[in-house]
């Protein structure tokens, strides 16, 4: 416990401390570190999914149809895109997302959102590794990781919803041109603002750049110890760190001091972690985001990296337990924390609001009275073990 609140510090000096770019003392030397005046991903209306509904908890889950998907056993060849399928039909807001698209979306055949849904419901490899259409260029599914999977999938969504439901972002009150300034719902749902800094070490110049993400990417390269959780890697990837970029006040190359940090807090968020060296990291059941003046997120689901036949991932359902689930084996419910399973292989970690819960402009907060079915939660079908073997 003393090593762990030792850790804690050094992390929280490393974010905000004397060297961060983010201190009151670096602020006075940025130019243009003022925050954008443009709306967060979440402030956008989108006509065609006004009226979603944005709450959370077993309620609305259970106007759901069929409520929470049951954990049950399933089989698969490419577990990277299995994985990534059972942990999403699993999240409140994209199962809420994926039937209103099916009423608004006008080109099922061909459409990777409407595969995705279809794919949601199946117990072997469906349309998503089936069909050449619905697969990366440039890389065949046995080169990708989960993790990159995963990237590579949300990507996708958010390129079809352009074609389907999208408005035009807008940057200090003036609309952007081309497909990449608009916004759509999986932009509203996995974005969030995030700053980088950059100061050159030759002549202190300090410059602020902003953009939207979707997944976190942390690396398990720049950590020291051999073990840490999901939290320790991210809070690291906010730290600065060195980079040689080219100075436009030098005309040359220099070594700039480089930090990050997260402005805004999505409605969900995808860490995924690039194990450049082998070490134990645990999934954190909270994401510890007061560092950056935002409230914590509470973990959904893991996935673990084994290859492309041998992966699986942890999914927690409505009752708060989590469900082990994997190709050919029957679902195990190994509790409510899985900071503790296979920590040598954890590759991908998804956080969300309390309850799935989400906020976004013309969505609903409250349920629907009078129509909402009573619905059991989730039965505990599947084995009772909690043993999970790496």
């Amino acid at each position: 416990a003393r090593e762990q609140g030792k850790r804690q510090k050094q992390l929280r000096e490393a974010v905000n401390g004397d060297v961060s770019l983010f201190n009151v003392a670096a602020v006075g030397r940025a130019r243009g570190v003022a925050r954008p005046t443009a709306s967060l991903p979440c402030e956008y209306c989108i006509a065609a999914y006004d009226g979603l509904l944005g709450a959370g908890g077993v309620p609305a889950w259970n106007t759901v149809p069929d409520g929470y998907p049951r954990p049950r056993s399933f089989n698969s060849v490419y577990a990277n895109v299995a994985c990534a399928v059972q942990l999403l039909r699993r999240l409140l807001p994209v199962v809420l997302w994926l039937e209103k698209h099916a009423d608004v979306c006008t080109e099922v055949e061909g459409c990777i959102v409407c595969a995705l849904r279809r794919s949601c419901g199946s117990t072997h490899d469906g349309v998503l590794v089936k069909q050449r259409q619905y697969m990366p260029v440039g890389a065949s599914l046995e080169e990708l990781t989960t993790a990159k999977y995963f990237d590579w999938l949300l990507q996708s969504l958010c390129v079809r919803e352009q074609r389907v439901a999208c408005v035009q972002r807008e940057e200090d009150g003036c609309a952007r041109d081309g497909d990449d300034d608009v916004v759509t719902h999986v932009d509203r749902l996995f974005a969030y603002q995030v700053e980088a800094r950059r100061e050159c070490v030759g002549c202190r110049r300090l410059v602020a750049e902003w953009s939207w993400e979707r997944c976190w990417w942390v690396s398990t390269q720049c950590c020291e110890y051999d073990d840490a959780s999901v939290t320790d890697l991210f809070l690291r990837s906010c730290a600065v760190r060195e980079e040689r970029k080219r100075c436009e006040r030098c005309k040359s190359d220099q070594v700039h001091r480089v930090q990050r940090r997260l402005l805004s807090l999505p409605n969900i968020m995808v860490v995924c972690i690039d194990r450049e060296r082998a070490m134990q990291v645990r999934a954190s059941d909270q994401l510890v985001l007061a560092l950056f003046g935002l409230e914590n997120l509470d973990l959904a689901g893991v996935c673990y990296e084994r290859g492309l036949q041998q992966s699986s991932c942890a999914c927690r359902s409505s009752d708060g337990e989590f469900w082990y689930l994997k190709a050919g084996a029957e679902p195990m419910c190994i509790g409510p924390s899985v900071g503790q399973i296979l920590p040598g292989r954890v590759s991908v970690a998804v956080y969300q609001r309390r309850g799935g819960a989400a906020a976004f402009e013309g969505g609903l907060v409250d349920l629907p009275r009078g129509n909402v079915p009573a619905r059991a939660p989730v039965a505990c079908g599947g084995t009772g073990a909690v043993s999970v073997s790496a």
